[in-house]
């Protein structure tokens, strides 16, 4: 079976960002936030130099991190679009997932008249094994659609005030922030889904479901923790057993690069346990004493890495680069 990416996908990344632009809140932030570039290109003095260097550059970065998240699904559609059209160059980018059933009836097991040393015959059952073909595309699109509506949430709540400059990210944030953390968490999900789905070599789609789902819960216990500070003995265990639950996930990461043969896969490993150590590590620290600035950019931060990267591999194309392994 093959899954491929088509043009009624991109109808619905472009419904998706026409709905995100009828909300009046963030259309007024949006204009806030646009018009820096329109005020730095007005303030040029001879020689063609910009006289507030500082405001122009913190403006346009903001600007510019603020459209790549949200235009996100609509760039990574455009990518995939122009690769088609690259002629002579192998652009294609899909994983195969495969649900492989033994053929039980050749499984003798053991019991009282046969040695512990007999050889289980490994014959799979044809009728019940299936593999499927997933275009990347479709693997890397629901955390680039994250990206963008938490990106929309967050740009929604600074225009509302909930959100500032000397915001302190404790216990005693806006109540209204919770719709923000809940898309941050979906997101948190998608890219662990990305990573791990995008590196697999014929791998159970159960396997990888799974394992997004535990790497998932433990983040969001780091991510939590940004907002308090272990003060009693049980939060000091708390904090230990966490730690210890992640080491445990990120382990078997690391192993696997050991055992894959495709560079992609070795790289994505690598970039994936970099952006979970960065993400969990970095809200941890945060103790409850750091302020919105800094949560905010650390999480830009795993953000930029993870959306490059996904449109790395499909700039280079996966399966091209897999063969030459």
């Amino acid at each position: 079976m093959e899954l491929e990416f088509g043009a009624n996908y991109l109808v619905g990344v472009i419904f998706f960002l026409v709905l995100l632009c009828c909300n009046k809140n963030f259309i007024l932030c949006l204009q806030d936030v646009l018009p820096g570039c329109g005020r730095c290109v007005g303030q040029f003095c001879e020689g063609w130099i910009c006289c507030d260097k500082e405001y122009c550059t913190q403006d346009l970065v903001r600007v510019a991190f603020t459209l790549f998240c949200f235009l996100q699904p609509l760039i990574l559609c455009i990518l995939y679009i122009a690769n088609s059209h690259r002629g002579g160059v192998d652009t294609a980018s899909t994983v195969i997932f495969c649900q492989l059933k033994l053929n039980h009836t050749t499984v003798e097991y053991k019991n009282l008249n046969t040695s512990t040393k007999a050889v289980i015959p490994m014959n799979l059952d044809l009728t019940k094994s299936e593999c499927t073909e997933v275009d990347y595309i479709l693997i890397a699109l629901p955390f680039a659609i994250a990206v963008s509506f938490s990106n929309f949430l967050l740009t929604y709540h600074i225009n509302d005030g909930v959100i500032g400059q000397g915001t302190t990210w404790d216990n005693g944030l806006d109540p209204a922030i919770f719709s923000y953390e809940l898309a941050y968490y979906f997101e948190i999900w998608c890219m662990n889904f990305g990573f791990l789905a995008g590196r697999v070599e014929e791998s159970s789609f159960d396997t990888v479901y799974y394992q997004t789902h535990a790497l998932t819960i433990v983040m969001i216990l780091f991510i939590s923790m940004a907002r308090y500070s272990p003060e009693s003995i049980a939060d000091q265990w708390i904090s230990i057993l966490t730690f210890g639950l992640l080491f445990i996930l990120i382990i078997p990461m690391l192993g696997d690069m050991m055992h894959v043969s495709c560079v992609i896969s070795q790289v994505l490993n690598a970039i994936h346990a970099f952006v979970v150590v960065v993400l969990s590590f970095g809200h941890y620290m945060a103790l409850g004493n750091q302020g919105a600035g800094y949560i905010l950019t650390v999480r830009s931060i795993v953000t930029i890495i993870a959306c490059l990267t996904q449109l790395g591999v499909l700039v280079a194309g996966r399966n091209a680069v897999c063969r030459g392994a």
